[in-house]
């Protein structure tokens, strides 16, 4: 009997911060049913994560994503067909970065992409969520995700206009799928996915990955899955001012995908 082949068939890049961290599982469970099994993973992401700044949350401090350790890895790894999402981009409003810097990491982070041939899709701003926010439903948020930012809601959705123009031109050009978010995945929160869209939106915004429309079957869910992916940690990272790094991939699942943090 021939050896199994258990190398990987299609790499997925996965670049985000919280619905992306939080979504974890569902994506990739998406991503398994979208590109069958096995798959290499690799993800830059976390709560607060910024696209150019180091963040921190609660204690733990990550790098900008177009300065972890992500593309020297892709650099390095054996060439795969290749298919990546950029997803999260408001994060760097909320922390008072230029429009037109946000978009040059953007830039960035396509160009890189598209360099080692991924089908790149990105996420545009949900827009359409943030201008039904009250005034003090916008303050409350604001304090409670970004607490040591002084923001104001004009001034946000001004800039958040604008760069969704950027966004969109700069995609166009560049031919990458574009996903415009919907309101009705947000809730009462105007940040995060609900939790009862998981199942529904994580599936169709990886099928646009494919640069089409795909119906793709709401996934199942797996708890344990969730809480194991949420335990693995990234290649570099600090806590409370400590370095801390950890081997990739830190995750290794059933059906032979492994999965990297950056």
């Amino acid at each position: 009997m021939e050896p199994i082949d258990r190398s990987p068939r299609v790499r997925v890049v996965l670049l985000g911060a919280s619905n992306l961290t939080r979504g974890i599982s569902t994506v990739v469970e998406s991503a398994q049913d979208i590109w069958g099994s096995p798959l290499d993973i690799c993800c830059a992401l976390g709560h607060g994560r910024s696209y150019g700044w180091t963040s921190n949350f609660l204690g733990r401090s990550l790098p900008g994503i177009v300065d972890c350790g992500l593309w020297k890895s892709l650099d390095e790894r054996p060439k795969l067909p290749t298919a990546a999402l950029i997803t999260d981009i408001g994060n760097d409003l909320m922390y008072g970065a230029a429009v037109p810097q946000i978009a040059g990491w953007i830039e960035t982070a396509i160009d890189r992409l598209q360099s080692v041939d991924a089908q790149v899709a990105m996420t545009l701003l949900p827009m359409s969520s943030a201008v039904r926010l009250s005034p003090a439903r916008f303050r409350f948020f604001a304090k409670l995700f970004f607490p040591l930012k002084h923001l104001e809601l004009s001034d946000l959705l001004s800039r958040g206009r604008e760069l969704n123009g950027r966004l969109e031109t700069l995609g166009r050009s560049r031919g990458v799928t574009l996903i415009e978010q919907q309101s009705q995945w947000y809730g009462i929160d105007p940040i995060h996915i609900r939790l009862r869209y998981w199942r529904t939106v994580w599936p169709s915004i990886l099928a646009a990955t494919h640069g089409e429309s795909k119906s793709i079957r709401p996934t199942r869910g797996s708890f344990r899955r969730w809480i194991y992916l949420r335990t693995r940690t990234a290649e570099s990272w600090r806590l409370l001012g400590v370095p801390q790094r950890r081997h990739q991939p830190s995750g290794h699942l059933k059906d032979g995908s492994s999965v990297s943090l950056f």
